[in-house]
């Protein structure tokens, strides 16, 4: 009696269990199977059917699971299966076509199922489809490859450019030294011979005016000379660096400038400039080869008006690269009311040989800007300008105080 009790309630509980099962394993959107204890197949869910692109599952039903693995991975899966009836879960990924074709990545899982006792009676597999991330890593594989292409050929462009760099070095040292060498002896004899005309003739006040601008022009080249030597010569910028009082600087350059261009009207205002740390004579060329850049740049009919102002910044304030150890700078201003320039190009006009007039209109080599950038930056300082034609134009420079 108490067993036709008892059975209806044990067969109701293994009823409920395996349709809990089939809800379980139906719900999976991975490709669920089961296999025997000979690796053969028993059960596919449905969403692995459709992953699969199996129509029938009656068709591979009892089938050896690695047979549907193709002949390259069919020891791989047999093995996995093996280990899976030993009790131990494996994992292992690899590639497997539909049964339509499709090529497919899968991630596996083999979890063996076993009785209470530990004997293992069934294997459930699950099956990932990881085609996506394989495609994803096999891009990034191929990205990875041009960019190391390309690194290794920037490389390669980059140590070809560091020996003709190099090469070139040699090259300007030597030129350097040859060019001092035989502009030196010229400048001698031009200051030989004009002493002895000063000394040993009879000549008009105008004419000893003439020799002796001669005599300071030559002496000039002679110290810019013997100034360059030493600047590219020094291994450390600090060797050739002195103080130099902008005020003064300015001073000379305007009478300078006032002497070669005595036609031209023009002034200069400034007031209480700092002293700045650089080698003196060239600061004093990079300022003639500013004021002569507004010179030459002046507008017809209009008095050219230069103004030249400074102030200090932190290294926050500024937006360009440094060193990081400058921690302020003296940033001067010199503004002019000339013709301007077309602000789009306040990055070019400072490369070598860059002109935004033809020769025609202007003369020059369209060096002054490049040289005025060169020595700015050798001195762990900055240039830029801004304009607009027809506004005039505005220089910065940025000094490292006391570099």
């Amino acid at each position: 009696m108490e067993n036709e009790d008892i059975t209806p309630s044990i067969e109701k509980k293994l009823i409920e269990t395996q349709v809990l099962k089939d809800i379980v394993l139906e719900s999976s959107s991975d490709c669920l199977k089961i296999l025997d204890t000979e690796g053969r197949l028993q059960f596919m869910n449905f969403n692995g059917m459709c992953t699969m692109e199996i129509d029938d599952f009656s068709q591979i039903k009892h089938q050896y699971w690695w047979n549907l693995w193709g002949d390259e991975n069919k020891t791989l899966v047999k093995n996995a299966v093996n280990k899976a009836l030993t009790g131990e879960v494996t994992e292992f990924s690899a590639y497997c076509e539909t049964a339509k074709g499709t090529p497919k990545w899968w991630h596996v899982t083999i979890t063996p199922v076993a009785l209470e006792k530990g004997d293992v009676y069934q294997l459930l597999s699950i099956s990932k489809d990881i085609t996506e991330l394989k495609l994803s890593e096999a891009k990034i594989k191929n990205q990875n490859i041009i960019l190391e292409d390309k690194v290794r050929y920037r490389t390669e462009e980059l140590l070809q450019k560091n020996i003709e760099l190099e090469k070139r070095n040699k090259e300007l040292a030597m030129f350097n030294h040859i060019a001092s060498h035989d502009l030196q002896e010229p400048l001698r004899k031009i200051n030989f011979f004009s002493k002895l005309i000063l000394e040993n003739s009879d000549l008009d006040d105008k004419a000893n005016i003439y020799l002796n601008r001669i005599l300071d022009a030559n002496q000039r080249m002679r110290n810019l000379i013997e100034s360059l030597q030493k600047f590219s010569s020094a291994k450390d910028i600090n060797q050739v660096l002195e103080d130099c009082n902008l005020n003064e600087l300015i001073n000379y350059t305007s009478e300078y400038c006032k002497e070669y261009h005595d036609s031209v009207n023009f002034k200069i205002e400034f007031h209480d400039l700092p002293t700045i740390k650089g080698p003196k004579v060239i600061i004093t060329q990079l300022i003639i080869n500013l004021i002569e850049n507004a010179i030459k740049y002046r507008k017809e009919n209009v008095p050219l008006q230069i103004k030249i102002s400074s102030e200090t910044l932190s290294q926050e304030q500024i937006n360009f690269p440094t060193n990081p150890s400058i921690k302020t700078f003296y940033k001067i201003k010199i503004a002019d009311n000339g013709i301007g320039f077309d602000n789009q190009y306040r990055y070019q006009i400072f490369e070598p040989f860059k002109k935004l007039h033809s020769k025609d209109e202007y003369a020059g080599t369209g060096m002054g800007l490049a040289i005025c950038k060169t020595i700015m930056e050798n001195i762990n300082g900055w240039i830029e300008a801004e304009s607009d034609i027809q506004e005039g134009s505005n220089f910065y420079l940025y000094f490292p105080k006391g570099n």
